[in-house]
């Protein structure tokens, strides 16, 4: 074991059953941004609609006195997760690009 992997043991020791997610960037897509107005109060917001995140992201909503809920902490993973993806492909992507002009 790596000291990498010995710290990160100790931050994650409160934690079980670790599973990675996958498809972030793929169900970040299909979030719809919005701007509405708030039944209860008439304000006006802007946020993602809890109906889209149940439907892809059943994690990201949670039933607060009888309302679906977006929780944006878990959101944010999903974000972290699809820039990561992003990058991956980025990498992919710049590497065949260089490739192609070493042929030419």
């Amino acid at each position: 074991m790596t000291k990498k992997d010995e710290d990160r043991d100790l931050v994650d020791s409160g934690k079980t059953e670790i599973i990675p997610l996958s498809d972030s960037l793929e169900k970040i897509l299909k979030f719809q941004c919005a701007k509405y107005r708030i039944k209860s109060n008439g304000k006006e917001e802007i946020g993602i609609l809890s109906r889209e995140v149940i439907e892809h992201f059943p994690d990201g909503v949670i039933d607060v006195f009888g309302d679906d809920v977006v929780v944006y902490s878990r959101i944010i993973t999903l974000l972290v997760g699809a820039m990561q993806d992003l990058e991956k492909s980025n990498k992919e992507l710049r590497g065949k690009v260089d490739r192609m002009e070493k042929r030419l």
